[in-house]
């Protein structure tokens, strides 16, 4: 596996959040706090190092197209 367990960790959240961006009304900090981060400001900052997108442009990468 060679990675620690803080990483695998993150990678799992940073999946779950992924997920729920696709696939949910949620706000992001509503699912900031799902995924086990306390603080939005910080998950949105990781979010973002991970993806290269903020939550909320991750999230309109997945908005169906307007008619």
């Amino acid at each position: 596996m060679h990675k620690s367990f803080s990483d695998y960790l993150k990678d799992v959240r940073m999946e779950k959040a992924k997920e729920l961006l696709e696939n949910s009304s949620l706000s992001a900090k509503d699912i900031a706090v799902k995924v086990g981060f306390q603080n939005v400001t910080y998950f949105s900052t990781v979010f973002k190092k991970e993806t290269g997108l903020s939550p909320a442009e991750y999230k309109r990468a997945f908005l169906p197209p307007a008619d």
